[in-house]
Formats: C-alpha cells, structure tokens, sequence
C-alpha cells in the first residue's frame, strides 16, 4: 500500500488548518480514497476479434481484481465477503446504482460486485440494479426484471417517485452502491459519483438541476439518499480526457482504475484530478478542465457532502504505477 502521486501535488494527507467562518473554527474532514489498478482491461487476439471487439474484449479477471484491490485498501480487509459485509447485512435489499450514459459502466464490472455481494450472504433476489430510464438499463445490457427470480433491474422513472425521491430507494432498497462512469462533460467540467444521484429524483428536478450546475450536488444531499447510499464506486477504467463526438473512442486511454470511497466529493475530485493529470501529459503543459467543475466545491461548502480540498484527501494506491 502507499500513497499515491498523480503528478499534481495536494493529494496526501496535509497539515495546519483550513479556514473557516467566524466565529467558530471547525476542522477538516478528511477522507479516504482508494484506487485499484490493472495493467490491462481489455483482452485482444484471437478469443477477442477486432470486428467483434474493436478496442478488446474486457478481461473479467482484471477487473475482479481492480474490484477487490480497491476495497481491501478502503475496508482494511483481506477477505472480500468481510469487505462488502462493512456496507451490507445479510438482510438487506441492496440497490446498485449503475451509471448507463453512452458509454456506460460495463455490465461485467457489476457481475463481478454482484458476485461479491452474494459471497457476503446478500440474497441474489435482494439485489436491484437500478438506473433512471428502463431504456438506459436495456441498452447497457441489462435484462428487465421486476418480477422474476434472481436478480433485479428496472428504473425509477417507471416506479416513480414520492416527495421528491425515488420509491425504489425508498421502498425497494436499504442500501445503495453508487457506481458511476468518470468523463468529462461540456457543461459540467465532469460527472462521477454526484452528477449519478440524479437518477434518484424526478425527471424535471433532474432537467432544472441540469440547468444550474452549482446545485447538481442537492439530490445527493437529500438526507434520505444520503443515509441510503453508503459507498461511491468510480470507473477510470478508459476514461476519456477531453470531450468526444460520438463514437467517442479517439480521446480514450486505457487507465485501469477503479476508485472507491465513501465520500462522492472526495472521489469525484480525485477523478478530476486524474482527468487533468492526463491533459497536462498530452499537451505538455497544465490543461484544466473546461468549465471547471465548480459544483464540487458547492457539493462540500453548501451541502456538506464530503471533502473537494485534496490537502485533506488520501488516496492510496495498489497495483499498476503507469500513467
């Protein structure tokens, strides 16, 4: 285990004080980050035809162990039941949030999540895949299931909503695992973990959140989607560092990270930083992203969701060390 160093400085653990409004001085909150590694994520060559695959079949071994490396370095345990047993009982009815933007989180990285969860005794029909538009889940790959055994999926826009949040989260889950997709966005700066709580309020709060950016991180503050979320999974598996036109493949690179985290701030504010890091070594000099993601320091100074300061974020780092 050992910190990591993406080039760009204030990602350790700092020191000394963080102001803050008089009268009363309050502390930093810190928070905690990890990020698991591969050399590859995808497979090519024969088992993976270009025509079939054109940037490789993903390799579900690799991203297992991206899945486990990120959790045993946030839980401090070895064993992965033991790992997702700190979020999840037994009894629980589990929601995973799935993030299904073009490109979406891929279906075989919450195969592998899935697989841990019923390893730490969740029921596989206690689970529900969930995201906000049942042609979003389709088009990910997901099969609808409402009814049938086994696992479900289906959306909250379908079920509806009850003041303001959706009746999935409030009558279907216990807890909810946030997956969301890191990428860079025209308007935004960048969606991740936060920007993926939209899914759980209503379509036109959605639209007027969309419209005013500084206010995206209010459906994440919801106190009762707050209580129901207890863990932030961010995919940096191939990422893109600028905005694509479709199909959006020429601006990817293949990093292979996962990012876990029970702060959405703090993840998303390691995401952009890993964004940037890899603008900075295209263009041979700093390129921030554009618009900056204002919304994540809003998210910690107006909702108290987590920590946007990287002085007071700890990442820490296995596997793959490349850039």
């Amino acid at each position: 285990m050992e910190m990591l160093g993406l080039g760009l400085g204030g990602l350790a653990l700092g020191n000394g004080f963080w102001p803050t409004p008089a009268p009363a001085a309050r502390s930093p909150k810190l928070a905690t980050v990890a990020l698991a590694r591969t050399d590859h994520v995808f497979l090519k060559g024969v088992f993976a035809p270009a025509f079939a695959y054109p940037e490789g079949k993903i390799d579900y071994a690799s991203l297992q162990a991206v899945v486990d490396g990120a959790m045993q370095l946030l839980t401090g345990l070895k064993q992965p039941a033991d790992q997702w047993a700190k979020y999840v009982g037994s009894q629980d009815r589990v929601g995973i949030l799935v993030d299904v933007q073009r490109p979406p989180v891929p279906i075989i990285l919450v195969e592998c999540i899935i697989d841990r969860l019923v390893q730490a005794r969740v029921r596989e029909d206690a689970i529900l895949v969930l995201a906000d538009t049942e042609r979003g889940l389709f088009a990910a790959g997901y099969s609808l299931n409402k009814d049938q055994p086994g696992v479900k999926a289906y959306a909250t826009d379908s079920e509806g909503f009850r003041g303001g949040i959706s009746r999935l989260l409030l009558d279907s889950c216990d807890v909810i695992i946030n997956i969301a997709r890191l990428r860079p966005h025209s308007k935004f700066g960048l969606t991740g973990a936060i920007y993926n709580h939209l899914a759980l309020v209503p379509r036109a709060r959605r639209v007027a959140l969309r419209a005013n950016p500084p206010e995206l991180p209010s459906a994440a503050a919801r106190p009762v989607i707050r209580r129901h979320v207890k863990l932030h999974l961010l995919d940096a598996l191939n990422p893109a560092y600028q905005v694509p036109p479709p199909p959006g493949t020429q601006y990817r690179w293949e990093y292979g990270g996962l990012l876990a985290s029970e702060d959405p701030v703090a993840i998303d504010v390691t995401g952009k930083q890993i964004l940037e890091s890899k603008r900075a070594q295209v263009k041979g000099e700093p390129w921030p992203l554009e618009p900056p993601p204002t919304y994540l320091t809003t998210a910690q100074t107006t909702y108290r969701l987590g920590q946007a300061d990287p002085a007071f974020i700890t990442v820490l780092h296995t596997g793959y060390a490349g850039t």
